[in-house]
């Protein structure tokens, strides 16, 4: 294993700036004692595109994990993960290469502390994700993957599988989530989570402060005023003779910030059921209502949202199909409608698995006018067609 800690360790000195959390990650990855469960895996990712804008995309993650068991039964583990990237953008190559994850862990039998660029993500809702604060997970994607966010997080777990949550974010200045302000870059915003598993049911509150503003955008005369946000949610998941779930936020600013809504009120609900046809059709239906405004509600909503009145909720259905032919071949299906601005997103999608590879071939169909309000203005870019092929190893 010591080839791949150098291998990693060096690219880390190439494309990283070195801080104190990288010194003792890297410290602990490269001279703890040899006794240690080790592991190096790494996924290839090629995705290619009828675009003319991007037609090729090649990512290579490698990961390298170790854990040690101290006395007093204690445990230790450091991961590190880097990514590179090589796309073809506008007929011309970028490579890059940054870092995916580096963490160290300690844990105990009902608790758990680890700092460093990790992922944090909560919340039972899959395609109209109201608890998105950290990730940028993207459901139509074969594999997971998303960026970190460098923090400390404690969870803390009881004999009853409760868990409790607390974090603090170092912010890089850039948006998390589906956040429409950041925060400022080396500010901290803090927060924490309580779960309680219950028969068939599982409860949860969660909340987050931090200080934000606009993104450095030339038109925006006030960018560098800073506001502060604040985050209450409320989620649930129920396993009954259909699954439920429920996710709503309320999220309050205290500042009016070039008449950006203060008060944002989000609810997603869904149910899903697997019908007894051939090998097990699985369905999921989601529904997402969200609303701004204004401490001062006689202001329309701009930016983003102009047009839309503050009383105006967005409306927001999706449904997702899902059919294995058998282990190793599956199909899906997932269509997204705006109520409120009449647009309808589709994604098709056929999957083939075999041992260490993963094919997928996807359709993605765009019908509405096209229009600055529309809630699906990442869709407008997307490719018709996409193919991707994963190497895990």
């Amino acid at each position: 294993m010591l080839p791949c800690r150098i291998f990693i360790s060096y690219i880390w000195f190439m494309k990283q700036k070195i801080n104190h959390i990288n010194y003792l990650i890297l410290l602990f990855g490269l001279i703890m004692p040899g006794q240690a469960q080790s592991d190096f895996r790494g996924q290839f990712w090629l995705n290619l595109q009828n675009s003319d804008h991007q037609p090729f995309y090649l990512r290579y993650t490698p990961e390298f994990f170790t854990e040690w068991t101290l006395p007093a039964g204690l445990k230790m583990a450091v991961e590190l993960s880097p990514v590179i990237r090589t796309t073809m953008i506008d007929q011309s190559w970028e490579n890059t290469g940054k870092w995916h994850r580096y963490w160290l862990r300690m844990s105990g039998e009902y608790w758990e502390a680890r700092i460093g660029l990790q992922k944090i993500n909560f919340g039972p809702a899959k395609l109209l994700r109201t608890l998105q604060w950290f990730d940028a997970l993207d459901v139509r994607d074969p594999v997971p993957f998303t960026s970190g966010v460098q923090s400390l997080l404690l969870r803390g777990y009881t004999a009853g599988n409760h868990n409790f949550w607390v974090w603090t974010v170092l912010a890089d200045g850039k948006l998390k989530g589906k956040d429409l302000l950041v925060t400022p870059e080396g500010r901290l915003e803090y927060g924490g989570r309580a779960q309680f598993a219950l028969p068939n049911i599982t409860l949860a509150v969660s909340g987050h402060t931090r200080p934000v503003r606009f993104a450095d955008l030339p038109l925006l005369t006030d960018q560098g005023t800073t506001a502060v946000e604040q985050k209450a949610a409320f989620d649930l998941s129920a396993d009954w003779v259909v699954g439920l779930s429920l996710e709503a936020m309320y999220r309050v600013t205290d500042r009016n910030l070039l008449f950006y809504p203060e008060i944002q009120r989000l609810l997603t609900f869904g149910l899903d059921y697997t019908f007894p046809l051939g090998n097990g059709l699985s369905a999921l239906y989601e529904q997402n209502w969200q609303n701004f405004t204004s401490w001062a509600d006689e202001y329309p909503i701009p930016g983003i949202l102009a047009g839309y009145q503050p009383a105006e909720a967005l409306n927001i259905s999706a449904l997702q199909f899902s059919y294995s032919f058998d282990i190793m071949n599956q199909t899906g299906f997932m269509a997204y409608h705006s109520w409120t601005t009449g647009e309808t997103v589709y994604f098709l999608s056929l999957q083939h698995t075999r041992d260490f590879i993963q094919i997928q071939m996807a359709t993605n169909l765009y019908q509405g006018k096209k229009q600055l309000t529309s809630p699906f203005q990442a869709f407008y870019n997307e490719p018709e067609l996409r193919l991707d092929l994963i190497f895990t190893h």
